[in-house]
């Protein structure tokens, strides 16, 4: 009984003083006085910021930190492109060309072709040559009939390489020359059956071939090239025969062979065919030397290797 009653004190105490404080707060707030007074300023609705100056007081915040109002950004400048100068080089920046190496010299630019022709038919410039002739020769020299006829025909090679142009049009050049002569004249052998000799037609050949180094000297004219020929070299002739007058033996061939020192001068023309290909006619003089005459059976010699003339008519390549 005595601990029920006292519960029911502390609990109707305890809601007394709940019950009272609210009407003191009320009372103090009223009156603006005490701990719990309202400002004015706070009544009304104004409300100062914490940390915000007085109106009365300079403002303690540096410069720095100051607000400031933002400006309108400025408009952007209309766009204008503009070029940079190109870069000067001062003429001591720039490098000396090197030197050319030692070597060999560059060829000399063609040569435009000449007016008047065709573009097909202009001549192409050109360092080789290579000529193949058919050739009509003729022996020279009186006593060269008693030998063998002096009418005959062959031919013939020429390579030559052009190593210089002088003068734009005027051509040096090396090369070698080859050329077979064939002469034949017609006489009779003596053929011997049971003991009576019978004479038979036959024919006389002698061959004369030639190898020579040449030199030219050529003028290029365009659709006309002239040149002369100047070269040396060895010949080897040939004599067949059965004619009782070389031979005592009745119905026998004989062969007589020589080595000759040979000597020649040319002279001629090419003329333009189309770009690579050339007509050309051309005139030697061979001269022999160191020739050997003959013997005969009566004893006497004749000169059946003698100095030449021949008339060549060559096709020519150039390229």
């Amino acid at each position: 009984m005595i601990c029920s009653r006292s519960a029911e004190v502390a609990d109707s105490g305890g809601r007394r003083r709940s019950t009272a404080l609210p009407a003191v707060i009320a009372v103090l707030v009223a009156a603006g006085t005490g701990p719990l007074a309202v400002s004015p300023a706070l009544a009304t609705g104004t409300v100062t910021p914490l940390f915000a100056p007085r109106a009365s007081e300079p403002s303690e915040l540096p410069p720095a930190l100051e607000p400031r109002p933002e400006a309108a950004p400025a408009p952007a400048p209309p766009f204008a492109p503009t070029l940079a100068p190109a870069p000067t080089v001062a003429p001591s920046a720039v490098p000396p060309t090197p030197p050319a190496e030692p070597g060999d010299a560059e060829p000399a630019p063609l040569e435009p072709p000449p007016a008047g022709l065709p573009p097909d038919f202009a001549p192409r410039t050109a360092r080789h040559r290579v000529a193949v002739s058919a050739r009509f020769a003729y022996r020279l020299g009186s006593a060269a009939e008693e030998a063998g006829a002096h009418a005959g025909f062959g031919f013939g090679g020429t390579y030559e390489y052009t190593y210089a142009t002088a003068a734009s049009r005027l051509e040096l050049a090396l090369g070698t020359d080859f050329s077979l002569d064939r002469f034949g004249s017609a006489e009779q052998g003596i053929l011997a059956r049971g003991g009576v000799g019978r004479t038979y037609d036959a024919t006389r050949v002698i061959l004369q071939n030639a190898f020579l180094l040449v030199h030219t000297v050529a003028a290029n004219l365009g659709p006309a090239r002239p040149f002369v020929t100047v070269g040396a070299g060895l010949g080897v002739g040939n004599l067949q025969t059965v004619s009782p007058s070389f031979t005592e033996i009745p119905g026998s061939s004989i062969s007589f062979h020589d080595l000759q020192f040979l000597a020649r001068a040319s002279a001629g023309v090419d003329v333009v065919v189309t770009r690579v290909w050339r007509a050309s006619l051309r005139v030697d003089y061979t001269a022999v030397r160191l020739a050997d005459e003959i013997p005969t059976v009566s004893g006497t010699t004749l000169p059946a290797f003698v100095d030449l003339l021949d008339v060549n008519l060559s096709l020519v390549y150039r390229f």
